[in-house]
């Protein structure tokens, strides 16, 4: 399914099972972005996953995901509740919302915490054996090398 799919789902059952608030519409972003996204409480930043490693948004780009869902939830509703889910504050609401999901929520302590791991754009390098494997979001590393390992054993 893709993501305008599951848009579109979330938004049918959220309008057809309970007012559209903050807080359910914070649930349907959390299920749309888990494993996108992680909202860093020490850093006070957003991180999105890049395929190789966490990298801090700077464009506040859980913002706008956050006023797509909206729009997309609020689409078959009346004026006066298309007109108050689209504000600003509501969006603000929903993105807040989300970063204290547990989905999104991390602190400092979260990252790089294998410290033999290393992420590089060919995949991450395991340093205790010196086999590159794929990147995985949950080993939680937000620094990469700036280059590939050019003869490192693939893990089995």
């Amino acid at each position: 399914m893709s993501k305008v799919d599951n848009i579109i789902a979330l938004a049918e059952h959220v309008s057809k099972e309970m007012v559209i608030t903050e807080d359910s519409a914070a649930l349907a972003f959390a299920q749309q972005y888990r494993g996108e996204l992680l909202f860093d409480h020490d850093a006070g930043t957003w991180f999105r996953w890049t395929g190789s490693h966490w990298e801090q948004e700077r464009t506040k780009l859980a913002f706008a995901w956050a006023r797509e869902l909206v729009r997309d939830l609020t689409e078959s509703e009346t004026i006066k509740v298309k007109t108050l889910g689209r504000k600003t504050s509501f969006t603000s609401g929903v993105e807040r919302f989300a970063q204290t999901d547990r989905a999104f929520a991390v602190t400092e302590a979260d990252w790089n915490r294998d410290l033999f791991l290393l992420a590089t754009p060919c995949g991450t390098v395991a340093l205790c054996t010196g086999k590159l494997r794929p990147a995985d979001p949950s080993d939680r590393i937000n620094k990469i090398t700036a280059g590939g390992p050019s003869a490192t054993k693939k893990e089995d």
